[in-house]
C-alpha cells in the first residue's frame, strides 16, 4: 500500500469485490503480529458483516 503522506510504501491489506472495488483497506504496521487474523476478518467484510476483532 502507498503511504499517501510519504513517497513509501506501508504494510497492509485491501479486501475487494468481485469488480474490483476497495470494500476496505487498513495499514497494519507491525505486519507480521496481525496476520493471523486478516483472513477471518476480510471474510467477514467481504461477507457484509461486521468484522470481528
Amino acid at each position: 500500500m502507498l503511504d499517501p503522506e510519504a513517497p513509501k510504501a506501508v504494510r497492509g491489506f485491501a479486501v475487494l469485490d468481485k469488480d474490483g472495488k476497495v470494500l476496505h483497506s487498513q495499514e497494519l504496521d507491525p505486519f507480521g503480529l496481525e496476520a493471523e487474523g486478516i483472513i477471518p476478518y476480510a471474510a467477514d467484510i467481504a461477507a457484509g458483516k461486521q468484522p470481528t476483532e
